[in-house]
């Protein structure tokens, strides 16, 4: 939809106001004349689509990247941008901005934009749809309008096919670190990428910071001359010449946070659980009021990183093994310093560094010879009862061989007399047992002698 009081009819009238938008004048007209909220604390904010306060083109959601050297195909304003996928033609596609890299930026309601796809179409809106006919490569720029001038935005080069690749190559990219220090380097590695289809992979990095690179290893160090945040982008082209793309976030800052780690023990069995503290953790110096937002913490077992706002964490593992913890700090600015602390989990039935259960084996030994002695006991009172009831079998069995007041010269046994066993379990003793009849003799002795019956001898006289 066109503005009432811009109208655009005609080659001549595009191409004037192209010019008028030539790099020196929109930064002129941006410092002199857009809002203060706009100007990024004095800077341009059309220099770049990568780190620094600029805004970001976006097309299906998509951020253009920081691409220095492209230009329109007029050659009359300034492209600064580009994106890595590719489009469709006849499908349509969503344009917008993102301002979140301003410091302090307005309302995006608040702003007026007009839209110029490079195809002779133009439109005036906020986040405007556009279809491109026919493939090709186009400029894409974005204007802001203000009291019924045109100043430029934005811009970001577009590639259009005829029709989608079936079967693109898989981009991966791996980096060492995703915060570091103004002057730091930073590792990219691209190869987990393949290609399914074609063949020969092509490898190219855009660093969102103006500087760009080939090859599936790549060594980047960012400078100091652009701070923020942004995104590193990879991608790889197969001999078909179809696209795979790979980012990785990138936060570029004066100085990183720093990260302290303890574990409430470092040697644990297994299912145990741990405590973390990450307290010790610190923001930057600078900028000046920095303060730490946030945690993210691998416990290195495999398990999901647990995000925190506080500086604890606790965690229970379940496999014997070594694992190294990891946790990040971060600051307002999204940096982070890392620590990590090392553990040892073992089995259980081996024994810790803090020395062995001696309470629990203890209690066991204490049971056990409790339980023993008490077996013990009762043998020996049985064997000493099936003794004594032995012995007194023997004495029973002698006293019924020796008949009553003969002992044949013999000692009585142990627990008798003369006159018969002494033994309580022996209802009749010697004295006690009948004894035959007596005759009364009327002979000279006067004696009671017994009947003249035979006389048998003792069982002892055999």
């Amino acid at each position: 939809m066109r503005n009432s009081s811009v109208r655009f009819s005609g080659l001549r009238v595009r191409l004037a106001l192209r010019l008028a938008a030539m790099l020196a004048a929109a930064l002129a007209a941006i410092v002199l004349g857009l809002p203060g909220a706009l100007t990024g604390g004095g800077q341009p904010v059309a220099y770049a689509c990568g780190l620094g306060a600029s805004p970001t083109m976006l097309a299906n959601h998509v951020a253009a990247m920081l691409y220095p050297g492209s230009t329109s195909s007029s050659a009359t304003a300034p492209i600064i941008g580009e994106f890595a996928p590719t489009y469709v033609a006849k499908q349509p596609i969503t344009f917008d901005e993102d301002l979140s890299q301003l410091v302090g930026a307005p309302p995006k309601s608040s702003l007026h934009l007009h839209w110029d796809f490079g195809d002779g179409s133009t439109a005036d809106t906020l986040a405007p749809k556009h279809t491109y006919a026919a493939p090709g490569t186009y400029p894409v720029v974005s204007f802001l309008l203000d009291s019924g001038s045109l100043n430029f935005f934005d811009s970001a080069q577009i590639t259009v096919v005829a029709a989608p690749f079936s079967d693109p190559p898989v981009a991966v990219i791996h980096a060492s670190a995703t915060a570091v220090a103004a002057g730091s380097k930073v590792t990219f590695d691209a190869t987990g990428s393949h290609a399914v289809a074609g063949t020969s992979l092509k490898y190219s990095w855009n660093f969102a910071d103006s500087d760009t690179a080939t090859g599936p290893q790549v060594t980047h160090t960012f400078g100091g001359a652009k701070l923020g945040s942004s995104f590193v982008t990879l991608i790889v082209t197969d001999s078909r010449g179809a696209r795979g793309i790979a980012t990785s976030p990138i936060v570029v800052v004066q100085q990183l946070p720093t990260a302290q780690i303890s574990a409430s023990a470092t040697s644990v069995y297994a299912g145990q659980q741990i405590s973390f503290d990450a307290s010790g953790s610190a923001a930057p110096s600078v900028p000046p009021n920095d303060q730490l937002t946030g945690y993210t913490w691998d416990f290195g077992d495999g398990s999901q990183p647990v995000k925190t706002t506080t500086p604890t964490a606790t965690h229970t593992y379940t496999r014997v093994g070594h694992y190294t913890v990891t946790v990040q700090a971060y600051d307002q600015q999204g940096a982070y310093g890392t620590a990590s602390v090392a553990l040892s989990i073992v089995a259980v039935n081996n024994t810790p560094p803090a020395g062995p259960p001696w309470p629990l084996f203890g209690g066991i030994f204490a049971l056990v010879a409790l339980v023993g002695g008490y077996l013990i006991y009762q043998a020996q009172q049985r064997r000493a009862a099936l003794a004594r009831q032995a012995m007194l079998r023997q004495q029973n069995a002698r006293a019924r061989r020796v008949p009553p007041g003969q002992s044949q010269g013999r000692r009585p046994p142990p627990g008798h007399s003369a006159s018969g066993p002494r033994n309580p379990y022996n209802p009749y003793p010697t004295e006690a047992r009948p004894r035959p009849p007596m005759s009364r003799d009327s002979g000279a002795s006067g004696r009671n002698v017994p009947p003249s019956a035979p006389r048998r001898p003792p069982r002892g006289d055999y």
